[in-house]
């Protein structure tokens, strides 16, 4: 939890996407990534595609927030 509160410092934020997410999603997010922007960026695709853990996973090895047309 501790390691969540750092990379998300922003209640805002907290309590839109992440909180939205399946904790096996945050600890992805939170393991595979140290860029909160690109954080917020696969936390959001996630929630509006419906992406599993896998899936989530997958596009962020493929580095999917940089290709054109950013992921469907």
């Amino acid at each position: 939890m501790r390691a969540l509160a750092q990379a998300f410092p922003q209640p805002e934020f907290v309590q839109q996407p992440v909180a939205q997410l399946p904790w096996s999603h945050v600890v992805t997010l939170l393991d595979k990534l140290d860029d909160s922007a690109q954080r917020l960026w696969y936390a959001g695709k996630s929630l509006e595609r419906g992406w599993s853990r896998s899936v989530l996973t997958m596009q962020i090895e493929t580095a999917a927030h940089f290709r054109p047309g950013k992921a469907s």
